[in-house]
């Protein structure tokens, strides 16, 4: 049960990761399409091309949701695989403290 337990605790631990990974891409996206909007309001662009643009990056934004999502429901369906029925048992007060982290991202 330890073993098992330990393999779950890495991938979580990995899933986390790449959870932290994608919000900072996302942040990364948010900071530079920012400014970019910016400058872009300030050319003579053709409508079409902005809104094409426009488009592109709220299709990023979506598939970076999407991810964020797909990771949030893998990790849940690892600690629902995981659960354990002792509710004094440390390692699931753990597991719901770490939920609650990922589910704040």
């Amino acid at each position: 049960l330890k073993g098992h337990f330990d393999h779950l605790k890495g991938q979580q631990e990995e899933l986390e990761q790449e959870l932290d990974f994608i919000a900072s891409q996302h942040k990364e996206l948010d900071d530079l399409i920012g400014p970019l909007e910016k400058e872009l309001s300030n050319l003579p662009v053709i409508e079409s091309d902005r809104q094409q643009i426009c488009e592109m990056a709220e299709s990023v934004d979506s598939q970076l949701k999407q991810m964020s999502h797909d990771l949030k429901e893998i990790v849940e369906s690892l600690n629902d695989s995981n659960r354990v029925h002792d509710n004094n048992n440390p390692l699931l007060k753990i597991g719901r403290i770490l939920n609650v982290h990922v589910n704040s991202l």
